[in-house]
């Protein structure tokens, strides 16, 4: 199958002789020709509407060479990884080049307002300030208790906005509340710098609501939550003016917040714009507002980090607050054309490469991929239960693997460390894993937050099965959370199945991937937000697109019985459900 190398070898080794016949030297598409073309003029801001595997950072190397000779250019790429080889390539001229994610350059916009000054990022800046915050409104109650017994009613009541919350610190379920408390205050002051959002009671609740932030059950405890955070944000701005200690989300924040103004440049190309949140495009319009194009580059079907904070609707702001010219990249150089006829009930546009294969798109059971699969092929799933027993099974089978994500494996033995309490392992945790969790779970559906139930309820299932199969093998608790994490790894994948989230997959590619848990695509919930909805059917599209060769379909579910799974592997998809209209149903001889 032909393949479109993001840094395939070139004959040019450098920028000068690159720029001169970078159209010639290059396998180049209509599309990405007609691109170039565009940027050449120099009229417009750009929007590129880029499919998966459409070679999007070639693009950029070609889209540095067509702008004008002596451009000023700010590229901001998705990640650390791609920055680092669009540094490093010999065709890029670094002299007129700046090449960094967007919270690099915020990074630098702070650094040259210290003048120099040492930043340090400190990443649990905001649990310290966050545990300050509870321990000051906890405190509080005691002032409130002496005030009602000496002050008028009215007096107290304009005092005190309302009662503060009251945990039994004494108890193992109300020191739970008060960690669930510490960790309400932080991700809503986080969640806040990313969304920019007001900092007000009003404003702040209804981001809550739509970003599904776990909250506690306590009306006052919301609102004094709500408080702190808005005082935690405050405290976090002066630490950085005092000390230079910052956050992640100040990187972007803090130059948002003081109106920091960035070097000048003449065009700024945005990666993987889809994704950008509130703060991001702050950054992008201080560029543009000294009158900067900006050319951005992304796929909207491939939103998928609304959750985390990310505008879900950022490719519609992108587009209402530079009002661009739009160019499709509709050719996919990654899957074969049987891949593409699934992915195109999605994205209706986009295109196979010339002289694609067909490839393969199977139905597996279960029991098949445990003997199946092979080191450095990829196994997806929407949930992470499923990944970490199948990772145990082919660890037990001899065949080395590892899930992607350590921050996963820390979630986990953080929920652990708070259901256990620190007491009696091994014989209690089953039972406090369910006192910590079951009252969550209840609260969340009566709230209607069905998404966050769903995914509290895919942890609790984690950690049954990983304490069923190695809790009672660890003679500490300390020994069972190290076990744990040690499942889990970022980095050293060589020569290992890898295990990976949909959510951890974007970017991602393999000849072979295994689609663990197809009949659970689009994940959906009884009550869900649209924007929930629509990331859900982009998750489908990006688990339906990293596979170079063979896709394989492979239905679970903890509660299916054997029967109705089996029954799924004559389903043409395994389960899957595209959206309605298209004609993958009928013609499913065509994907095989």
């Amino acid at each position: 199958m032909y393949q479109l190398s993001l840094f395939a070898p070139q004959p040019i080794d450098n920028a000068r002789e690159w720029r001169k016949k970078f159209k010639f030297e290059f396998p180049w598409n209509k599309y990405q020709l007609n691109l170039f073309e565009e940027a050449e003029r120099g009229i417009s801001n750009i929007a590129v509407e880029a499919v998966a595997g459409s070679g999007k950072t070639s693009s950029i190397r070609g889209l540095i060479a067509a702008l004008p000779t002596k451009s000023k250019i700010a590229v901001m790429a998705f990640n650390r990884h791609i920055a680092d080889k669009l540094k490093n390539d010999p065709v890029i001229p670094r002299n007129r080049v700046r090449i960094n994610t967007a919270h690099g350059f915020g990074y630098s916009l702070l650094r040259r307002f210290f003048q120099g000054y040492s930043l340090n990022l400190v990443e649990n800046k905001y649990y310290q300030i966050a545990k300050e915050q509870a321990t000051k409104i906890i405190n509080l109650r005691s002032h409130y208790d002496y005030d009602q017994n000496l002050l008028p009613p009215d007096t107290v009541e304009s005092d005190w906005i309302c009662l503060p919350p009251f945990f039994n610190e004494s108890d193992p379920q109300g020191r739970a509340e008060v960690k669930q408390f510490i960790r309400f205050i932080r991700e809503v002051a986080q969640y806040a710098m990313k969304t920019l959002t007001p900092l007000n009671l009003d404003d702040l609740w209804r981001m809550i609501q739509y970003f599904a932030i776990e909250y506690p059950a306590s009306e006052n405890a919301i609102i004094w939550g709500i408080k702190g955070a808005i005082e935690a944000i405050d405290i976090g701005e002066q630490q950085a003016r005092d000390t230079g200690r910052i956050s992640y989300e100040e990187m972007l924040y803090l130059p948002c917040r003081w109106k920091l103004e960035p070097a000048k440049k003449d065009w700024i190309i945005i990666d993987e714009a889809q994704d950008a949140s509130p703060a991001q495009i702050a950054l992008y319009k201080s560029y543009v507002d000294q009158g900067a194009k900006i050319i951005y580059i992304g796929d909207r079907r491939q939103a998928i980090q609304g959750f985390a904070g990310s505008d879900a609707y950022s490719w519609q702001n992108l587009e209402t607050t530079f009002k661009p010219k739009s160019l499709p990249l509709s050719v996919c150089y990654r899957c074969p054309s049987s891949h593409l006829l699934l992915a195109r009930c999605i994205v209706s546009q986009i295109e196979a490469a010339p002289g694609a294969d067909k490839g393969e798109v199977k139905i597996i059971a279960y029991d098949v991929l445990l003997n199946s699969v092979k080191p450095g092929e990829l196994i997806i799933c929407r949930l992470t239960e499923p990944l970490i027993k199948t990772c145990l099974k082919l660890i037990a089978a001899g065949t080395q693997a590892t899930i992607r994500g350590r921050k996963i494996g820390e979630n986990l033995t953080s929920l652990a460390t708070k259901a256990l309490g620190g007491v009696n392992w091994p014989s209690s945790f089953s039972i406090n894993l369910h006192k910590y969790l079951a009252p969550q779970m209840q609260h969340l559906l009566e709230e209607g937050l069905e998404q966050e139930a769903e995914l509290l309820n895919d942890r609790w299932e984690s950690l049954t099965y990983l304490f069923k199969e190695f809790g009672a093998q660890c003679p500490t608790f300390e020994m069972f959370c190290q076990k744990i994490e040690s499942l889990f790894s970022d980095t050293d994948t060589k020569g290992l199945a890898i295990l990976s989230t949909i959510h951890r997959a974007k970017g991602d590619e393999a000849d072979v991937v295994w689609l663990l848990g197809s009949n659970l695509l689009p994940f959906t919930y009884k009550c869900t937000q649209a924007w929930q909805e629509e990331q859900e059917i982009n998750l489908t599209y990006v688990a339906l697109t990293r596979a170079k060769k063979s896709l394989h379909l492979v239905p679970y579910s903890n509660q299916l019985s054997k029967q109705e799974l089996d029954r799924l592997l004559f389903h043409p998809l395994g389960g899957l459900r595209l959206p309605e209209g298209n004609a993958v149903g009928k013609n499913a001889s065509e994907i095989s």
